[in-house]
């Protein structure tokens, strides 16, 4: 699948507005469940992006309670396109600053 990322919204805000309107990967719930642990970015920005420099992608989900299809769906393409390997190894930080 793909995502459509709609000109004139900045990041990180297209690519969760992107994640919502696609309808092939994950469900309604799962996508809010994506969210919370995403927030933080938001507001502290940089700080807590540097701060999970020690988490790789699946800790950072763990920790936060993400559910394990948005890692299948989502963060093992991501991680593979960012750095070519896989989440488990993948720092999250990485993947919050492409974000």
């Amino acid at each position: 699948t793909s995502f459509d990322f709609i000109p004139g919204i900045p990041a990180p805000f297209n690519f969760g507005l992107a994640i919502l309107m696609n309808q092939k990967m994950l469900t309604f719930p799962e996508k809010i469940q994506t969210a919370p642990p995403l927030i933080p970015m938001l507001i502290e920005g940089q700080s807590f992006i540097d701060a999970q420099d020690e988490l790789s992608v699946t800790e950072f989900m763990r920790k936060y309670g993400m559910p394990e299809r948005i890692n299948e769906e989502v963060f093992i393409a991501m991680a593979k396109a960012l750095d070519f390997i896989d989440p488990d190894r993948l720092s999250m930080t990485v993947v919050l600053t492409a974000m």
